[in-house]
């Protein structure tokens, strides 16, 4: 895989990286050997080791599925990455909530209630839409939170992936969610932040040498559609959103020492809010089953 462009950055109120075409970084790192990666429980016990959580709208119900089963087998992580409903969730984790908690709370709320037309220039839909119905669970501040996050979002104007840590967590968390044209930005510092999940669907790189290991979860695998033609505004989109977000998650598998996918999860659509208790169920019990390989 080529190299990543990372630019480092620390003069802003929050703390970030920005990916671009500006500055190379190598991502270096030590992994397990390959004949032992399929042995999750013993590649993190006694370790350090952080998750990445991939967007997917809906989908990303299947992360509470995963953390439910690493939990069970005794196993947290230390620090988790996120984007798009993907942040969302790791922020609730982050934050103290248990996955089942955060799954009971998704599943009482009316999202089609909730989500408000912006002025259509900027963006269909308010990003707000997403985060308000849980603004009791989530602290103000990235350092707030019990575990370390990292969030990542996409400066539209520049090109970049900005990856943040530290400071305001709200707008971050909203930026990280808003679809470019079908979501109003958020605007930080003089930069248009939109979902960063079109450039980075999974964001392991700001993991990588802080961690002793990484665990990437992945909930957008994108098979070959069983119909010839795909049509709708809405399933167009959607589908296309798919094949680009799948793409960018692209080499990150050699990447992480434990690799989480459940397939199945890429059978439900990404506004399919109506089967998150499949969703759920299909993640823990793929995942419950890969920690008790042997």
């Amino acid at each position: 895989m080529c190299p990543l462009k990372i630019l480092e950055k620390a003069d802003c109120i929050s703390e970030y990286w920005a990916m671009s075409e500006n500055k190379e970084y190598n991502l270096h790192r030590t992994q397990v050997a390959p004949e032992t990666k399929t042995q999750i429980k013993q590649i993190l016990q006694g370790k350090k080791w952080a998750i990445s959580l991939s967007g997917g709208g809906v989908r990303s119900v299947a992360h509470l599925g995963v953390l439910q089963a690493f939990e069970e087998t005794g196993l947290k992580p230390t620090a988790l990455s996120g984007c798009s409903s993907g942040a969302l969730v790791a922020a609730l984790y982050a934050a103290g909530q248990k996955p089942n908690d955060i799954l009971n709370k998704v599943k009482t709320i009316k999202w089609w209630k909730l989500i408000k037309l912006s002025n259509p220039f900027n963006g269909i839909l308010l990003t707000d839409s997403f985060v308000k119905p849980f603004l009791k669970e989530l602290p103000q501040t990235f350092e707030a939170l019990e575990k370390p996050l990292f969030i990542n979002t996409m400066d539209l104007a520049q090109g970049e992936t900005l990856v943040f840590s530290q400071g305001e967590l709200l707008p971050i968390l909203k930026a990280s969610m808003a679809l470019p044209i079908i979501c109003k930005p958020v605007f930080w510092q003089n930069k248009q932040l939109f979902d960063g999940g079109l450039l980075n669907n999974l964001p392991i790189e700001p993991l990588l040498n802080k961690y002793d290991r990484i665990v990437g979860v992945h909930t957008n695998f994108i098979g070959s559609s069983k119909k010839t033609e795909i049509s709708g505004i809405r399933n167009i989109m959607e589908r296309t959103l798919q094949l680009s977000i799948a793409q960018s998650a692209g080499g990150k598998k050699e990447l992480c020492d434990a690799w989480i996918e459940p397939k199945e999860v890429g059978n439900y659509s990404v506004f399919d809010f109506k089967n998150t208790d499949e969703i759920y169920n299909i993640a823990y019990e793929y995942t419950r089953n890969r920690l008790q390989e042997e």
